[in-house]
């Protein structure tokens, strides 16, 4: 039985066409994985078959309908009785679509009353299995902000689950997990799809997960489908150059890996660094006596799970976190009690470039003005100097010229993130803390921004502390990498050596769950 039918399609914002004429069906219990760049019409696609494009779109031409009914044109009062219902949505960024000063709990507890799936009574008791059923549970009665990236966007999947609909449209579902949390939400959509029919539209730009989840993949390109197939099919024999492009921009696994000559002075030194967290209900450990060598020149990937201590560690590297015990060492010399005068200059010397690049730049200023906010913190030449320099830096990251004088809201992602790196770059720094920077990318964006980091630190002999939940860009752009859980260092040294001869069980684990392998390595193309 066909659940979703979407014919000749065409969607518009003003005189752009993002949809041209596309059709797709996914049946009962079918998972359907659609996939692409950036810009391709993803989003737009899975935002119109849940009634949800934003004022500025309209469809223009052709059909969707669901379940017989034909929902094209839908008012939003006879959305809100189906959506959350029968059909579920998993919205790309959980960072914005959490109601921050609500907790979680009464956030999915909204859901379950709406649609007369549970009472007053009952609903508690529904809402904690809901959330342990998407890895959280005990947490319903944590804030947003009290969550990890990853924790809230399994609060995002338990909330689209939570009455066992007909359909989950699922928007980039799992870019924000890592790879273990990544498998055990889509274990528990591929239950739910075997036990009560449920059929899902995966919107991904992770071919792995594509590969392993999907039964059908549909190629789209410029607002247009250009394959379609069943997933062994499209991926182990692509018809069309286009996936043979993206499937060559995957990371693999079995890659070679980045090597350095041995002997490279340290940068950056963590030793037994360890960071607590006083609350009223104790302490929480989220750093354990980590110790961290950068050596000049050099990439260390930082690596595990959703609340392993990754970020906490990296904010510690940069001095914007103190650390409870242990001592940060930069380039010789002691920062760890250092005052923030003193530190003043050193901040010069590390810059960040953060995960999401959608929320990182600020959308009110120029691109010249966004790189010129360092250079003007630190009194760098006059405003003409700076141009000369923000237009220099646009430059080394492969961006026109005339970015300089747009937006970051008329960006892509891609584009966005190359903008945070050259801000990064303004002040000629020697460390750059890198935290997931490209997990929010496709793949074909992903493999450019990775080449020009590598390509940067070739010419300008940067050192890198590179935070991912992805193994396979961790082994591509990486000399050396450290594993991290629940705040502590379970393995660390030499790429190869770590992932090609695992010791600790736990890197075992994380090495295994890693979605697509055989398309990851190539073996089936």
């Amino acid at each position: 039985m066909t659940l979703l039918k979407i014919s000749d399609l065409r969607i518009s914002y003003g005189t752009t066409e993002a949809v041209r004429g596309i059709g797709l069906e996914v049946a009962a219990g079918e998972v359907v994985a659609l996939v692409g760049e950036s810009g391709s019409g993803k989003s737009t696609t899975a935002h119109a078959v849940t009634g949800l494009l934003p004022s500025a779109a309209r469809v223009t031409g052709g059909t969707i309908e669901f379940a017989g009914q034909d929902v094209t044109h839908w008012p939003e009062r006879a959305w809100r009785h189906l959506r959350g219902a029968d059909l579920g949505f998993v919205p790309q960024d959980p960072a914005v679509a959490l109601n921050p000063v609500r907790r979680v709990g009464a956030q999915v507890a909204d859901v379950l009353l709406l649609h007369r799936r549970a009472t007053r009574r009952t609903v508690k008791e529904r809402v904690a299995a809901i959330l342990e059923q998407a890895g959280l549970p005990g947490q319903a009665g944590r804030y947003p902000h009290e969550l990890s990236g990853g924790m809230r966007q399994r609060v995002l999947i338990g909330i689209a689950l939570a009455c066992a609909p007909k359909l989950v449209v699922a928007d980039e579902p799992t870019s924000a997990l890592d790879v273990t949390v990544q498998r055990r939400i889509l274990d528990h959509l591929a239950t739910l799809t075997a036990a009560e029919g449920t059929a899902v539209l995966l919107i991904t730009h992770d071919l792995g997960v594509a590969a392993d989840r999907a039964d059908r993949i549909v190629v789209m390109r410029d607002g247009e489908i250009v394959e379609t197939g069943p997933s062994r099919d499209v991926l182990a024999r692509p018809a069309q150059p286009y996936t043979v492009r993206l499937l060559e921009a995957v990371p693999s696994l079995s890659a070679p890996a980045r090597t350095a000559a041995p002997g490279a002075p340290p940068l950056l030194e963590l030793r037994g660094v360890r960071k607590e967290f006083r609350h009223p209900g104790g302490t929480t450990v989220a750093v354990r006596d980590v110790d961290l060598v950068v050596p000049k020149g050099r990439t260390v990937g930082l690596v595990g799970e959703s609340g392993s201590g990754k970020s906490t560690t990296a904010r510690i590297a940069l001095r914007l976190a103190a650390p409870t015990s242990g001592r940060v060492v930069f380039d010789g010399t002691d920062v760890t009690e250092s005052s923030r005068r003193a530190l003043r200059p050193l901040r010069r010397r590390f810059q960040p470039v953060y995960q999401n690049p959608f929320s990182s730049l600020d959308p009110r200023l120029t691109i010249g003005a966004i790189i010129d906010e360092p250079l003007q913190a630190f009194r760098e030449g006059d405003r003409a100097a700076r141009r000369r320099r923000a237009a220099e830096l646009l430059d080394k990251v492969a961006l026109p010229a005339a970015t300089i004088d747009r937006r970051a809201t008329e960006l892509s992602g891609g584009q966005r993130q190359r903008v945070a790196i050259a801000r990064a770059l303004a002040l000629h720094p020697d460390l750059i803390v890198l935290d997931e920077p490209v997990s929010a990318l496709d793949v074909s964006v992903q493999d450019q921004i990775l080449r020009l980091l590598v390509r940067l630190q070739d010419e300008l002999g940067l050192s890198y502390l590179f935070i991912s939940h992805d193994l396979a860009v961790v082994r591509q752009i990486s000399h050396e990498v450290t594993i991290l859980r629940e705040g502590a260092v379970v393995e660390a040294g030499p790429v190869a050596d770590v992932f090609d001869s695992p010791q600790h069980p736990y890197t075992k684990e994380l090495l295994m769950a890693v979605p697509g392998q055989t398309v990851r390595s190539g073996t089936d193309r």
